[in-house]
């Protein structure tokens, strides 16, 4: 009876042990992903768009600040990450200032175009996110795509799941919004990305900071995930994603406590 017992228990903890899903195994078996940091910011010479660069030296506000020139050679990049043996590689798509690297469609509130992409008059006018796309997946590498739901200067939101809203922080170039605003135009650009690109067969997607905390929009999310890539490794996903992944520490490379 004891043995019987104990087979039980051991049975009901065996059953308790997370396992990893397919995607997610799929992914750790790539074993080796290359990160593409290419973003508005790259022109400041630091990780941010903030007040010191929004409006004065560089401006980050203005969307000609992004202008790789003609020496512009996503090819170049997909030889080297091909070079060391990755089969993966993400890209800031859309970075903590807002700047889209794709030609958006979406627009405001009240109709006028998004305004901080590379499709906006006098931008770049290259749509990255294609060439991208198309070179690496011409070395046999999986593309991913990253897009920050909880930082976007260009909106006023800094630091934080929700909208910071106050004259304190609110600069000429950027745009105001509503939480419901901000969050129904982030689930449209996702849709946008993640269709046009067809990112269902993507190597990850990057929520960085984590997805919203707010009910509605967590859903809304949750349900365009399940809709579009059910079948994709999502970094911060977890809550609306069944194959969430996460590093073990941070971007020290060293690991952290607590982390889920």
């Amino acid at each position: 009876m004891q043995l019987v017992a104990l087979a039980l228990a051991a049975a009901a903890a065996a059953a308790d042990v997370p396992l990893p899903t397919g995607p997610q195994l799929a992914y750790q078996r790539m074993e080796l992903v290359a990160t593409v940091g290419f973003q508005m910011n790259t022109y400041t010479g630091t990780q941010w768009c903030g007040p010191d660069n929004w409006n004065t030296g560089v401006m980050t506000s203005k969307p000609s600040t992004f202008n790789p020139g003609p020496n512009f050679d996503v090819a170049q990049w997909a030889d080297v990450v091909a070079s060391y043996g990755a089969k993966g590689a993400w890209m800031d798509t859309k970075h903590v200032c807002g700047f889209l690297l794709w030609p958006t469609n979406t627009t405001l509130p009240d109709g006028r175009p998004y305004g901080y992409d590379v499709g906006a008059p006098g931008a770049y006018g290259v749509d990255v996110v294609a060439a991208f796309k198309a070179a690496f997946e011409k070395k046999g590498i999986k593309p991913g795509y990253y897009y920050s739901l909880t930082y976007n200067y260009y909106a006023n939101v800094v630091a934080n799941h929700g909208i910071v809203r106050s004259n304190a922080t609110f600069e000429k170039g950027m745009v105001y919004l509503t939480q419901d605003e901000y969050d129904d135009l982030c689930l449209r650009q996702l849709r946008e990305l993640w269709t046009r690109y067809d990112v269902g067969d993507a190597s990850e997607v990057w929520f960085d900071g984590g997805v919203p905390v707010y009910p509605k929009a967590a859903a809304g999310l949750k349900a365009l995930v399940s809709e579009l890539i059910p079948n994709v490794p999502a970094f911060g996903g977890n809550g609306v994603s069944a194959n969430a992944i996460k590093w073990v520490g941070d971007e020290s490379g060293l690991p952290l406590k607590g982390i889920w």
